[in-house]
């Protein structure tokens, strides 16, 4: 909501701000621990969506526990107003995600977060639970809302040769969430997520691979996104129609991790942040020097206007006369 307020100019200032923000912090205090391999060369897109024991209550088992972006920094309030923290629980498991609002109550996150790894069918809406409006989802100062209804990405490849093709999904809030939704990129818009575009990700995933505990504070850190042949030759099985890559050069110290996915790949339009990809998966152990992978937005953004008009939000109370 803050940033909606702001102008064209202060936008694009606050973009390129970030950036340099994080060169200068990690010039000052790099580790230099970077991961260093990456293990057979085969995506887990899966592993990006935190899974745990089970709990009666979708958030009981997160609140016992504390804890993202693999390098990167935490989000001030305000900084990136659409984010959502997705969270899952049945009687076998629990599992955590990233999205973003697209419409008030529409959440855009990855298929593989919404549906049973095991049968590929979607999870009962009951068990999730979506908190909008804070960058710290325990803070209690956000809005928790629940979900109607699971809509996948009706091209989205559970298995079989294409799998993980259009990985993403959107859950309908049962009530309107305050937080303002983003502007999702344009097939018409290519430059975007041209290469060398830079870019910014966020999420509540972990900072490093085999963390212990749930990510509470909403992260960002920025990459940059690389061409279709780069991308063919460092990330194995890419589809190039549906997806894009990119990675941190030169440093290679950000990318995402476990419990990123469904966050938001952006970049500047007109002094706006844009989201030009749904964080997908990526390459063995949250490895910063491999690419993490996306499905573009840019094929979704007609499904979820589409999607908007079929399922409208609720009408906003009346007040008392």
């Amino acid at each position: 909501m803050v940033l909606r307020k702001l102008g064209t100019a202060l936008m694009a200032g606050l973009f390129l701000s970030l950036l340099l923000t994080h060169s200068a912090l990690a010039r000052a205090g790099r580790s230099a621990s970077a991961h260093a391999g990456v293990t057979a060369g085969w995506r887990v897109p899966a592993a990006h969506g935190r899974r745990g024991a089970p709990t009666q209550n979708p958030m009981e088992a997160l609140m016992r526990t504390k804890a993202s972006i693999v390098g990167g920094h935490r989000a001030a309030a305000g900084m990136f107003p659409w984010m959502a923290f997705v969270a899952y629980s049945d009687s076998e498991e629990w599992a955590v995600c990233s999205g973003t609002v697209v419409a008030p109550n529409l959440v855009l996150t990855a298929a593989h977060c919404v549906v049973d790894p095991v049968t590929g069918k979607a999870e009962e809406p009951a068990g999730f639970r979506v908190v909008t409006g804070d960058t710290e989802w325990r803070s209690q100062q956000g809005q928790v809302l629940g979900v109607s209804r699971v809509l996948v990405y009706p091209s989205y490849q559970f298995s079989g040769p294409r799998e993980d093709y259009g990985d993403a999904a959107l859950l309908v809030l049962s009530t309107r969430t305050t937080a303002p939704a983003i502007r999702l990129a344009r097939p018409s818009e290519p430059s975007l997520w041209a290469d060398g575009q830079r870019a910014l990700i966020a999420g509540w995933g972990d900072m490093h691979f085999d963390q212990s505990e749930v990510t509470s504070s909403l992260r960002w850190a920025p990459t940059v996104v690389r061409s279709v042949s780069w991308c063919e030759g460092a990330a194995p099985e890419l589809r190039p129609l549906g997806e894009l890559c990119t990675i941190d050069p030169h440093a290679y110290a950000t990318g995402t991790c476990e419990g990123d996915s469904g966050g938001p790949l952006l970049a500047l339009a007109a002094g706006q942040m844009v989201e030009i990809g749904v964080t997908e998966g990526g390459y063995g152990r949250c490895a910063t020097r491999a690419p993490s992978i996306y499905v573009r937005s840019s094929i979704l953004a007609g499904w979820v206007t589409s999607s908007a008009r079929s399922f409208p939000p609720p009408r906003r109370a009346s007040s008392a006369p």
